[in-house]
């Protein structure tokens, strides 16, 4: 029922075809290889290999689908300049901001969470003084 060709999950610019997963799943068995056995310098310069190889594979599948998208674009009015905006946005860095440690195993993820997280730390962290004044001194001085 599935072919070699059929696509596993979509990424930014497509799908990806199953023969990238399969070179993925090559990456991770090498890596548990080299990490479990205890010949280092094959077992290393392998996945290196593989690591690599994978690397320039996913590298020209984004290429082809930037690609492919962008030669449907026109920089006519009649369009919208399509093709401007889509350039616009590609070129514009993503912005990612990473989850904050809560505790040692949990994790703030959402903006909500992330915000709790960093006002309880602030009223942990900005504890007044104690006074160093006696009760009646402070009465006078508040008065």
């Amino acid at each position: 029922m599935a072919s070699n060709s059929m696509h596993i999950r979509p990424n930014r610019y497509g799908r990806m075809p199953a023969n990238h997963k399969t070179e993925t799943d090559r990456k991770t068995k090498g890596r548990q290889k080299n990490a479990t056995n205890k010949s280092p310098r094959q077992d290393k310069q392998r996945y290196n290999k593989i690591a690599k190889e994978l690397k320039l594979l996913l590298h020209t599948l984004k290429n082809d689908g930037i690609q492919n998208y962008l030669q449907g674009l026109t920089p006519t009015e009649a369009t919208d300049y399509s093709l401007w905006k889509a350039t616009r946005t590609i070129k514009q860095p993503q912005h990612q901001t990473p989850p904050i440690r809560i505790n040692s195993s949990a994790w703030a993820r959402t903006d909500k969470q992330k915000a709790t997280a960093f006002a309880e730390h602030l009223a942990s962290v900005f504890q007044p003084f104690p006074s160093q004044l006696s009760a009646m001194d402070e009465e006078t001085v508040k008065n």
